[in-house]
């Protein structure tokens, strides 16, 4: 059914590297003596819908004209999906209809992101610099109709401190999104810089520095 396109199409989407072929509408094979071979995408949305980037059209008896379409606009990613169309330009009208219906009435706004980090580090001890620089594993939006408050809570659970060595990629905390008391989503915090240990050395020079 048509959901179960939409699933798969959103599953296909998160391969970064399909995105280097999706969105190509013309491009031309060279064969081995020189012979070019032209091709089109049958996915005429990448042409003549603004945005859009990544799909899949098909055709059989059974089901007609179809088409999974994607597109991006200010951050917001949509898909709709098109089965049993009697005509190919009806299933391109169809898809255009439902993404100018989702671009108008939805957004997308992001409420947990590393620029909630830039002023946050973590202590380290032992080390040779006291703190370290945050990122998250993962960042999180929500889909809204247009002007619905996403109105959530986000908490940042950084650890008091950590021990030198720290590696980039160690976790140091957590970041949690509620709403209403239910998590809506859960990262970790990681460090996003080595710090190295200290070394007896170091230490000596920082005990002399003192005095």
């Amino acid at each position: 059914c048509a959901r179960d396109v939409a699933m798969m199409t959103r599953e296909l989407l998160k391969h970064k590297a399909y995105y280097e072929f999706s969105g190509i509408w013309m491009d031309t094979l060279v064969h081995k003596g020189g012979r070019e071979t032209g091709l089109t995408n049958t996915n005429k949305l990448i042409r003549f819908y603004k945005g859009c980037d990544a799909g899949k059209t098909g055709y059989t008896n059974e089901a007609k004209h179809c088409i999974s379409a994607s597109a991006m606009r200010d951050g917001t990613r949509l898909i709709a999906v098109v089965i049993g169309a009697d005509s190919s330009q009806e299933r391109f009208q169809g898809a255009s209809k439902m993404l100018n219906y989702g671009f108008a009435n939805f957004e997308t706004e992001q409420v947990l992101a590393n620029r909630d980090l830039a002023d946050k580090t973590v202590t380290v001890r032992g080390g040779r610099q006291d703190t370290a620089k945050l990122e998250l594993a993962e960042e999180f939006s929500m889909f809204l109709k247009r002007g619905e408050k996403s109105d959530v809570n986000v908490e940042l659970r950084i650890a008091d401190s950590v021990s030198a060595p720290v590696r980039v990629g160690e976790c140091v905390g957590k970041a949690v999104v509620t709403k209403d008391g239910r998590v809506l989503f859960e990262t970790d915090i990681l460090a996003a810089e080595n710090v190295e240990a200290n070394t007896w050395g170091d230490n000596i020079r920082d005990i002399i520095g003192q005095w």
